[in-house]
């Protein structure tokens, strides 16, 4: 730009403006394209920095659901409410085999709900290879067939009901969606549990998006003459 002024002082007359005229407009619209390229290239640049946050909040975003143990416990039938209770009954006794699932907080991480939830209950055999569902599983203290898990909370998910020790265990069903409709409270007999031993799968589905929230893998075993157990226990995703 400044070659150009300096040829059109040299070359003089009305050519020599028309010349550094034209160059002073030709740098000019350089240092602004210039400019422009750069503003661009820094909102891109912006732009994918954002996007990646999103992307990281995104991941992070997520409730994390683990268990915590797996209880034999004298659990009572509240019929009132229409629920079991964690309390043991002297006058008609009843054992839980409970889950217990917690929607951890970690240190450091934006702590992340995880709604209303179902359990949902898949067992599979050993001996015969093949799969029963239990679905929407009951669960402690919720007169409903769903449990909230908010960050922090725990809740006792009902793999079986124990009527009699070595005899009689049932799975709990809980269809009732609302507290305005009447209960629905089924206790699900599933032929071949005695005598036999498999993996149960429990998925935790979100109520709100229908997705999976959490998945654990169950090893059971149920010997003539002794009671439902649980002989391992995995968490497959969350």
């Amino acid at each position: 730009m400044f070659v150009g002024v300096f040829g059109g002082w040299v070359v003089g007359g009305p050519w020599g403006g028309v010349i550094a005229c034209f160059c002073l407009l030709v740098g000019f619209g350089f240092i602004v394209a210039s400019r422009v390229r750069d503003a661009l290239g820094e909102s891109e640049q912006n732009t994918e920095l954002s996007l990646a946050k999103s992307l990281i909040v995104r991941k992070e975003s997520k409730p994390k659901i683990t268990w915590h143990a797996v209880h034999y416990a004298g659990i009572s039938w509240d019929s009132v409410s229409s629920c079991y209770r964690r309390t043991p009954s002297i006058e008609m006794p009843r054992w839980g085999i409970l889950l217990e699932l917690a929607n951890k907080v970690e240190s450091g991480k934006q702590p992340v709900t995880a709604g209303t939830v179902k359990g949902q209950i898949t067992f599979g055999f050993e001996a015969r290879g093949s799969e029963l569902l239990a679905s929407p599983a009951a669960w402690i203290d919720e007169p409903l067939g769903m449990a909230q898990l908010a960050p922090g909370d725990t809740r006792w998910l009902i793999l079986a009901v124990g009527f009699h020790y070595t005899q009689d265990w049932r799975v709990p069903l809980n269809r009732r969606t609302e507290f305005q409709k009447p209960s629905s409270f089924e206790h699900y007999d599933i032929p071949g549990l005695l005598g036999n031993k498999g993996t149960a799968k429990v998925e935790l589905i979100s109520v709100e998006t229908s997705q999976v929230v959490a998945m654990f893998s169950i090893g059971w075993t149920w010997d003539v003459g002794g009671p439902l157990r649980v002989v391992s226990f995995a968490q497959i995703s969350n």
